[in-house]
């Protein structure tokens, strides 16, 4: 599922409460949410600098700790509500914290089961809801309709703690840009899957690898045989996790590739960032994350625009065909682009209806695919 940013006071209101009917939240923080709802402006919005002062006015000094562990008892409760529902924060810190933005997310589930309860629920302000739900709707599906950016988790399972933190932190600050992310991970696999297959068709659907370099890392020979051959095939995303010795990067064939830390001089890895550096490095990071999608993505159309092979003037010789006539040959105008292909299950290996869901779950990878050709076809019988 995909969050969508909810962009009026109005549905931020009727949305949350819907979230606080699900009895997730202590008391003390269903309060401390419903005065941080209050206290949004019109857009759905409000500065960090005031969101600290409403939420915790008694402790300014460690106001953003407190928000970061508000923030994350949000989401907690929202996983064990089985809702997508956070409050996200802007990664721009140019004009500190008062120029920084904090709003609300979440998952179309949530949304329609608001929208549909509405008129019960008592915070409920039917003439505002009236002004306001057609504009609410319209962004909406207009954040639904960003591309969608998949990327897939390489770690060494040593790592969990850091990993763990590392993807909350990303997700917590990825819904103010210009595509809908999702991550793909072996925590997605379920019960009794086959693992190594679950793993090969993730590598074989996201578009990009981030790559969590530590030391562990580079003792994997599943990362090493398996999942960076893959990967290389769509982008890697190489991050420092915790320290490590890049001269040894070799080991797993990535020498070669830029890995991000942060720092101008001093190399600074994620496990290395404490309290004050933490939301900087994620911020920065998710810059150039951006940076390198919108740079593929203008490299692609670019490719496009210079493979401008005309087929003017040329024949295909049916040498077998007694039927061809070269009088009669049209010439063939246009544009000449590699399509790829892959072979789906025939009706002999498949039931229909699971071959209809294999050419559906298809379709959806190509629209949604940021790299994808320009057209999907389906050939057979």
């Amino acid at each position: 599922m995909t969050k969508s940013k909810l962009t009026t006071k109005n549905i931020c209101k009727i949305t949350t409460e819907a979230f606080i009917d699900k009895n997730e939240l202590g008391s003390s923080d269903k309060e401390k949410l419903r005065n941080f709802i209050t206290a949004l402006d019109n857009d759905g919005e409000i500065s960090y600098l005031n969101a600290s002062k409403i939420l915790y006015p008694e402790s300014d000094k460690k106001a953003e700790s407190n928000i970061r562990a508000f923030r994350k008892r949000i989401q907690t409760a929202a996983k064990l509500a089985s809702v997508e529902y956070e409050i996200c924060v802007s990664a721009n810190r140019k004009g500190g914290n008062e120029n920084r933005k904090l709003w609300i997310s979440a998952g179309s589930k949530l949304i329609s089961e608001a929208f549909n309860t509405v008129s019960y629920n008592p915070h409920y302000d039917p003439d505002e809801y009236v002004d306001n739900a057609a504009s609410d709707i319209d962004e909406i599906e207009a954040n639904k309709k960003k591309p969608t950016v998949t990327i897939f988790i390489s770690y060494s399972h040593q790592d969990e703690n850091q990993r763990y933190n590392l993807v909350k932190d990303l997700k917590d600050s990825f819904g103010n840009t210009p595509y809908n992310i999702t991550f793909l991970e072996d925590k997605n696999i379920l019960i009794g899957e086959k693992w190594d297959n679950k793993i090969r068709e993730m590598l074989d659907e996201c578009d990009y690898g981030l790559l969590l370099i530590s030391p562990h890392f580079l003792e994997s020979e599943y990362i090493k045989n398996v999942e960076i051959p893959e990967l290389e095939k769509k982008g890697l995303l190489p991050i420092g996790l915790s320290k490590t010795d890049f001269s040894k990067l070799k080991k797993v064939g990535i020498e070669k590739f830029q890995v991000f830390t942060f720092g101008d001089t001093n190399k600074i890895f994620y496990e290395q960032t404490g309290e004050d550096l933490r939301d900087p490095f994620i911020d920065k990071l998710i810059k150039h994350i951006i940076n390198r999608i919108k740079s593929d993505i203008d490299e692609n159309n670019k490719k496009d625009e210079d493979i401008d092979t005309t087929m003017n003037n040329q024949h295909i010789y049916f040498l077998d065909d007694k039927n061809y006539s070269r009088e009669e040959y049209l010439e063939i105008k246009g544009k000449y682009k590699d399509f790829g292909y892959k072979k789906l299950p025939t009706k002999e290996e498949v039931t229909p209806l699971k071959s209809r869901n294999i050419i559906l779950k298809e379709l959806e990878n190509w629209q949604s695919n940021i790299k994808r050709p320009p057209v999907f076809a389906l050939l057979g019988d």
